[in-house]
């Protein structure tokens, strides 16, 4: 073999563990992008219901003003 087919053949190898290289690291970003994406709808589902939750004690509180117009009323007969 000629040196210029034994520095092509280094050059293809060096390519191809750089290439290997990066598949790896772009298979670890895509795992932990995987991860946050999760993370994110997780939080996303709690924020709704503590939506809901804050929603319901607004509407329980209301109610319990209501109610205790109508007992002053009551008690005011």
């Amino acid at each position: 073999m000629t040196y210029c087919c034994c520095r092509r053949k280094l050059e293809v190898s060096e390519l191809q563990q750089s290439l290997e290289s990066r598949e790896q690291e772009f298979d670890k970003q895509s795992k932990y992008l995987d991860r946050l994406q999760k993370l994110v709808a997780y939080q996303k589902a709690q924020i709704a219901e503590l939506q809901a939750n804050e929603d319901v004690r607004h509407s329980l509180l209301e109610k319990t003003g209501l109610l205790e117009a109508q007992l002053k009323v009551i008690n005011a007969m």
